[in-house]
């Protein structure tokens, strides 16, 4: 069947008041962390010994300080975040987090220690838990994001483990901003948004005209939040969290870039990691990013007027699907992607040879193998698409630039299968979509382009398009009987992707997909 990509609609909770749904999102988000390369632990009633480590000197701290530049780029820690796993019964194990990837090894070791027994403190307090989990918020610039959840019977838990990874200290919500920032302020509009918000829904979800919130529990929250001993907050690229009570409200880095500093504050000249392959490069200031979904996600400035942006969707492929079909199928799908990926290098020659003009290429092709009745036919779907976008410099900065940046600050953006920009003609910018669906015999190593290739001649499936034809004009009402017999015989067809593409050329606008397994196996060469 032709493959509808579902995009599922992952906009974070801004503002929440009750307590157990953000319980229930961020353990959903946690329990989808990776348990590669995990250990067994245990939770000891003492804190372990501190495993002797290597230390290194902490690189020299850049000078600079200063608010975000909203044109600017930052990469990814090169950091491992590794999952201890520590059993509590013969069924629920407790996730513990630990890094590893620093060059500094006693600050390495300082962070997981503190994580550990901060998190085995509060786990030896439940006699019964059901769960123990975290999610990486934030892990860029230094420093290091993360929240932590843990529930058992009708109690639950959180903590927030926020560090420096240059010296291994935690950080306190003061280390976020610059220092003259009106820090209760931001605090204030967060918590006044979050009320606000609160307040335009009833309890059956549905919107309400938007009211101020009253200013006396404003007060009262921000009070009790800046007064607290232990300011609880989690921050990702985009966001910082505040937590109070069963309260948490959403500060926007981009509507407070000016004061906040943790893009700089920790800044080294000198990389503080191992390896410098791990963590993703070139990403929006305040955007935050999400890959689960994808087998590949490139993008950035190949050359000063070049920006390219490649996004493959993650392969599915069913246990069952075994052998030499395997092989071959996955032979064929590395083939095109590694064809699509040659126009990047096509289109960086033509923006060298043109240095006055700027080029965006965005590449978005996928493969897909189809199955269905339980059998796998000799087939695949590919879908090449791309969008190439060229405009005088001159148009670039003054226009896409923010547009470009906008995309892929969009949180969650690769969600929607990568960043997609707003156009419209006469700009100064031309804009070219190609694509294009093969039916293509992974087996056989070519695309069928004849319906006779994948039918056999005799077999009556063209019985079944005019039939899936008649019934469409019929329900349209626009045609007398012998008006649909007259148009369903001068129907066309063309091989396209998971089926059949149909037109009827005196109809303009007129077209009808019948898919591959809308027919009989038996109708099908495919499956021989």
């Amino acid at each position: 069947m032709k493959k509808f990509v579902i995009t599922v609609s992952l906009m974070l909770c801004l503002f929440t008041i009750c307590a157990v749904a953000v319980t229930y999102t961020g353990i959903q988000k946690a329990k989808q962390e990776s348990k590669d390369n995990s250990s067994q632990v245990t939770i000891p009633a003492e804190v372990p010994t501190k495993v002797q480590a290597t230390p290194t000197p902490s690189p020299t701290p850049t000078p600079a300080e200063q608010g975000i530049d909203l044109y600017g780029t930052y990469d990814e820690n090169d950091l491992m975040i590794q999952t201890l796993l520590a059993p509590r019964t013969d069924d629920i194990e407790i996730e513990i987090p630990q890094i590893e990837g620093l060059k500094d090894l006693e600050v390495q070791e300082k962070i997981n220690q503190d994580m550990y027994n901060r998190i085995g403190i509060l786990l030896r307090a439940y006699p019964e838990i059901n769960y123990g989990s975290f999610y990486v918020r934030g892990n860029f610039a230094n420093v290091l994001s993360i929240s932590y959840h843990m529930g058992g019977g009708d109690r639950y838990d959180q903590l927030f483990l926020n560090y420096n990874l240059a010296t291994g200290e935690r950080l306190t919500l003061e280390d976020l901003f610059l220092k003259d920032a009106d820090i209760t302020q931001c605090v204030r509009r967060a918590f006044y948004d979050m009320l606000a918000l609160r307040d335009t829904y009833d309890m059956e979800g549905n919107f309400n005209e938007m009211v101020s919130p009253d200013e006396n529990e404003v007060y009262k929250l921000v009070k009790g939040y800046m007064n607290n001993e232990e300011q609880e907050f989690v921050f990702s690229p985009a966001e910082i969290h505040f937590y109070y009570e069963d309260y948490v409200a959403t500060l926007s880095m981009l509507e407070e870039a000016e004061q906040i500093a943790v893009y700089s504050r920790f800044a080294t000249e000198e990389s503080l990691f191992v390896r410098d392959d791990i963590g993703f490069d070139n990403i929006f200031t305040c955007a935050d990013t999400q890959y689960e979904p994808f087998q590949k996600i490139e993008y950035g400035y190949l050359e000063p007027n070049f920006w390219y942006d490649i996004t493959i969707w993650e392969s599915y492929l069913e246990d069952d699907f075994t052998g030499e079909k395997r092989e071959k199928y996955l032979a064929a799908e590395e083939a095109f992607y590694a064809s699509a990926e040659e126009r990047i290098e096509e289109y960086r020659e033509v923006a060298k040879n043109n240095p006055d003009k700027f080029y965006i290429l965005l590449l978005k092709p996928n493969a897909y193998l189809l199955n269905w009745s339980g059998k796998y036919p000799n087939i695949a779907e590919f879908n090449e698409r791309y969008d190439i976008y060229e405009m005088p410099m001159e148009v670039y900065e003054a226009t896409y630039r923010d547009k470009l940046i906008a995309a892929y600050r969009y949180t969650y953006f690769a969600m929607a299968g990568g960043a997609y920009l707003e156009w419209e003609e006469g700009d100064g910018a031309t804009r070219q979509m190609i694509e294009h669906s093969m039916t293509y015999n992974y087996i056989a190593g070519k695309e069928l382009t004849e319906l006779e290739e994948v039918f056999h001649k005799y077999s009556g499936y063209m019985d079944v398009i005019r039939s899936k034809t008649w019934d469409t004009l019929a329900w349209r009402g626009d045609y007398s009987w012998g008006e649909i017999s007259a148009l369903v015989d001068t129907l066309e067809c063309r091989l396209e992707g998971s089926g059949v593409y149909v037109t009827i050329p005196s109809i303009e606008g007129f077209y009808l997909y019948v898919f591959f397994s809308e027919f009989d196996d038996s109708m099908m060469k495919i499956f021989d």
